[in-house]
Protein backbone atom coordinates (compact mmCIF):
# COMPACT_ATOMS: atom_id res chain seq x y z
CA UNK A 1 0.00 0.00 0.00
CA UNK A 2 0.99 3.61 -0.47
CA UNK A 3 1.94 5.73 2.52
CA UNK A 4 -1.06 7.91 1.73
CA UNK A 5 -3.50 4.99 2.13
CA UNK A 6 -5.66 5.50 5.26
CA UNK A 7 -3.71 8.61 6.20
CA UNK A 8 -6.09 10.55 8.45
CA UNK A 9 -4.00 13.65 9.16
CA UNK A 10 -0.57 15.06 8.43
CA UNK A 11 0.95 18.05 10.19
CA UNK A 12 4.00 19.46 8.43
CA UNK A 13 4.34 22.13 11.14
CA UNK A 14 5.80 24.47 8.55
CA UNK A 15 4.70 27.65 10.29
CA UNK A 16 1.31 26.39 11.49
CA UNK A 17 -0.44 23.26 12.79
CA UNK A 18 -2.89 22.87 9.90
CA UNK A 19 -3.73 19.42 8.58
CA UNK A 20 -2.27 18.88 5.10
CA UNK A 21 -4.53 15.88 4.40
CA UNK A 22 -7.95 16.82 5.79
CA UNK A 23 -9.55 19.44 7.99
CA UNK A 24 -8.35 18.25 11.41
CA UNK A 25 -6.41 21.41 12.23
CA UNK A 26 -4.76 21.72 15.63
CA UNK A 27 -4.98 24.69 18.02
CA UNK A 28 -1.67 26.33 18.97
CA UNK A 29 -0.88 27.67 22.43
CA UNK A 30 2.14 30.00 22.19
CA UNK A 31 4.00 27.86 19.65
CA UNK A 32 7.08 29.19 17.87
CA UNK A 33 8.08 27.81 14.47
CA UNK A 34 11.76 27.53 13.54
CA UNK A 35 13.82 26.14 10.66
CA UNK A 36 14.69 22.46 10.93
CA UNK A 37 15.36 19.37 8.83
CA UNK A 38 12.40 19.65 6.46
CA UNK A 39 11.45 23.33 6.23
CA UNK A 40 10.11 24.31 9.69
CA UNK A 41 9.02 22.65 12.93
CA UNK A 42 7.23 23.48 16.18
CA UNK A 43 9.45 24.68 19.04
CA UNK A 44 8.12 23.99 22.56
CA UNK A 45 9.48 25.83 25.60
CA UNK A 46 8.71 23.34 28.37
CA UNK A 47 6.34 25.80 30.00
CA UNK A 48 3.12 27.11 28.46
CA UNK A 49 3.34 25.78 24.91
CA UNK A 50 1.30 22.94 23.45
CA UNK A 51 -0.84 22.01 20.45
CA UNK A 52 -4.24 20.35 20.88
CA UNK A 53 -6.99 18.87 18.75
CA UNK A 54 -10.47 17.83 19.91
CA UNK A 55 -10.80 14.03 19.86
CA UNK A 56 -14.27 14.26 18.38
CA UNK A 57 -12.87 15.51 15.09
CA UNK A 58 -10.12 12.90 14.90
CA UNK A 59 -10.94 9.70 16.86
CA UNK A 60 -7.84 7.78 17.86
CA UNK A 61 -7.24 4.28 19.23
CA UNK A 62 -10.80 3.15 18.52
CA UNK A 63 -9.18 0.83 15.99
CA UNK A 64 -5.77 0.24 14.39
CA UNK A 65 -3.54 3.32 14.40
CA UNK A 66 -0.06 4.57 13.58
CA UNK A 67 1.36 7.83 14.93
CA UNK A 68 4.68 9.13 13.64
CA UNK A 69 6.79 12.15 14.53
CA UNK A 70 10.33 13.50 14.65
CA UNK A 71 11.77 15.00 17.79
CA UNK A 72 14.79 16.76 19.24
CA UNK A 73 14.36 17.16 22.98
CA UNK A 74 16.18 19.75 25.09
CA UNK A 75 15.62 17.87 28.36
CA UNK A 76 14.18 14.74 29.99
CA UNK A 77 10.83 14.01 31.65
CA UNK A 78 8.55 15.44 28.97
CA UNK A 79 5.47 14.29 27.06
CA UNK A 80 5.93 14.22 23.28
CA UNK A 81 2.26 13.53 22.56
CA UNK A 82 -0.69 12.33 24.56
CA UNK A 83 -4.15 11.04 23.78
CA UNK A 84 -6.13 10.89 26.99
CA UNK A 85 -6.49 12.32 30.46
CA UNK A 86 -3.73 12.56 32.99
CA UNK A 87 -5.44 12.03 36.37
CA UNK A 88 -4.66 8.98 38.44
CA UNK A 89 -5.21 6.80 35.40
CA UNK A 90 -3.61 7.99 32.21
CA UNK A 91 -6.47 7.04 29.93
CA UNK A 92 -5.51 6.09 26.41
CA UNK A 93 -1.83 6.49 25.62
CA UNK A 94 1.03 8.96 25.79
CA UNK A 95 4.59 8.90 24.49
CA UNK A 96 7.31 10.74 26.36
CA UNK A 97 10.78 10.80 27.82
CA UNK A 98 11.36 9.62 31.38
CA UNK A 99 13.29 11.51 34.04
CA UNK A 100 16.22 9.20 33.33
CA UNK A 101 16.11 10.00 29.62
CA UNK A 102 14.47 6.89 28.15
CA UNK A 103 11.66 6.80 25.61
CA UNK A 104 8.57 5.83 27.61
CA UNK A 105 4.98 4.82 26.83
CA UNK A 106 2.41 5.83 29.43
CA UNK A 107 -0.99 4.15 29.39
CA UNK A 108 -3.83 3.23 31.70
CA UNK A 109 -2.21 2.80 35.13
CA UNK A 110 1.29 1.95 33.91
CA UNK A 111 4.51 3.44 32.55
CA UNK A 112 6.55 1.30 30.17
CA UNK A 113 10.13 2.45 29.74
CA UNK A 114 11.85 1.24 26.59
CA UNK A 115 15.58 0.62 26.22
CA UNK A 116 15.96 3.62 23.90
CA UNK A 117 17.94 6.42 25.52
CA UNK A 118 16.94 9.83 24.14
CA UNK A 119 20.02 12.02 24.12
CA UNK A 120 19.21 15.75 24.43
CA UNK A 121 19.72 17.76 21.24
CA UNK A 122 19.77 14.62 19.10
CA UNK A 123 17.19 14.06 16.39
CA UNK A 124 15.00 10.96 16.41
CA UNK A 125 12.37 9.40 14.16
CA UNK A 126 9.72 7.83 16.45
CA UNK A 127 6.72 5.80 15.31
CA UNK A 128 4.07 3.99 17.40
CA UNK A 129 1.53 1.46 16.13
CA UNK A 130 -1.51 -0.08 17.84
CA UNK A 131 -3.38 -3.05 16.36
CA UNK A 132 -6.16 -3.33 18.93
CA UNK A 133 -4.06 -5.67 21.07
CA UNK A 134 -0.42 -4.59 20.96
CA UNK A 135 1.50 -1.35 20.91
CA UNK A 136 4.82 -1.31 19.07
CA UNK A 137 7.41 1.47 19.18
CA UNK A 138 9.94 2.09 16.41
CA UNK A 139 12.99 4.35 16.43
CA UNK A 140 14.23 4.78 12.89
CA UNK A 141 12.88 1.65 11.23
CA UNK A 142 13.83 -0.60 14.15
CA UNK A 143 11.24 -2.02 16.53
CA UNK A 144 12.43 -1.38 20.09
CA UNK A 145 9.38 -2.29 22.19
CA UNK A 146 6.18 -4.34 21.94
CA UNK A 147 3.56 -4.79 24.65
CA UNK A 148 0.04 -6.21 24.89
CA UNK A 149 -2.35 -3.62 26.29
CA UNK A 150 -6.09 -3.00 26.39
CA UNK A 151 -6.70 0.70 25.93
CA UNK A 152 -9.78 2.51 27.22
CA UNK A 153 -11.40 3.87 24.05
CA UNK A 154 -14.54 5.26 25.70
CA UNK A 155 -13.28 8.54 27.15
CA UNK A 156 -13.93 11.81 25.35
CA UNK A 157 -10.58 13.54 25.51
CA UNK A 158 -8.08 15.57 23.50
CA UNK A 159 -5.02 14.62 21.53
CA UNK A 160 -2.21 16.92 22.63
CA UNK A 161 1.25 17.55 21.26
CA UNK A 162 3.85 18.59 23.82
CA UNK A 163 1.85 17.97 27.00
CA UNK A 164 -0.81 15.91 28.74
CA UNK A 165 -4.32 17.11 27.80
CA UNK A 166 -5.90 19.68 30.11
CA UNK A 167 -2.94 19.88 32.48
CA UNK A 168 -1.35 22.85 34.18
CA UNK A 169 2.26 22.14 35.04
CA UNK A 170 3.52 18.58 34.61
CA UNK A 171 4.69 16.96 31.43
CA UNK A 172 5.39 19.96 29.25
CA UNK A 173 7.76 19.23 26.41
CA UNK A 174 10.93 21.22 25.81
CA UNK A 175 12.36 20.91 22.31
CA UNK A 176 11.40 20.45 18.67
CA UNK A 177 8.62 18.36 17.12
CA UNK A 178 8.04 17.96 13.40
CA UNK A 179 6.21 15.98 10.69
CA UNK A 180 3.40 14.47 12.79
CA UNK A 181 1.04 12.10 11.04
CA UNK A 182 -1.77 9.76 11.98
CA UNK A 183 -2.82 6.69 10.00
CA UNK A 184 -5.97 4.61 10.59
CA UNK A 185 -4.12 1.33 10.21
CA UNK A 186 -0.85 -0.27 11.25
CA UNK A 187 1.98 0.78 8.96
CA UNK A 188 3.91 -2.13 7.45
CA UNK A 189 7.62 -2.65 8.04
CA UNK A 190 8.25 -1.75 4.39
CA UNK A 191 6.35 1.52 4.77
CA UNK A 192 8.19 2.39 7.98
CA UNK A 193 11.53 1.87 6.25
CA UNK A 194 10.36 3.96 3.29
CA UNK A 195 9.23 6.79 5.54
CA UNK A 196 12.38 6.68 7.62
CA UNK A 197 14.42 6.83 4.39
CA UNK A 198 17.82 6.30 6.04
CA UNK A 199 17.17 9.25 8.38
CA UNK A 200 16.51 11.60 5.45
CA UNK A 201 12.76 11.33 5.99
CA UNK A 202 9.88 11.90 3.59
CA UNK A 203 7.22 14.60 3.79
CA UNK A 204 3.65 14.28 2.57
CA UNK A 205 2.78 13.45 -0.21
CA UNK A 206 5.91 11.23 0.12
CA UNK A 207 6.97 11.60 -3.49
CA UNK A 208 10.57 12.66 -2.93
CA UNK A 209 13.20 13.23 -0.29
CA UNK A 210 12.85 16.73 1.11
CA UNK A 211 16.47 17.01 2.11
CA UNK A 212 19.53 14.93 1.23
CA UNK A 213 21.36 15.68 4.48
CA UNK A 214 21.22 12.82 6.99
CA UNK A 215 18.35 13.35 9.43
CA UNK A 216 20.15 11.89 12.44
CA UNK A 217 22.44 14.70 13.55
CA UNK A 218 23.81 15.77 16.90
CA UNK A 219 22.78 19.40 16.67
Amino acid sequence: MALTTDLEAYYKLDGNSDDSVGSNDWTDSNITYVTWKINNCADFNGSSWKITIDESSLPLWSSDRTIYTRIKSDANNWIIWSYGQRGWIRKMMSLGISATGYLTVYNYWADYTTTQLITPWTRYFVLVTYNGTEEEVFVGDTSIWTYTVALDTTASVNFTLGNFPNVGAGGRYDGLIDEVWIMSRVATSTEITELYNSWDGLQYPFTSTANTTAFFQLF
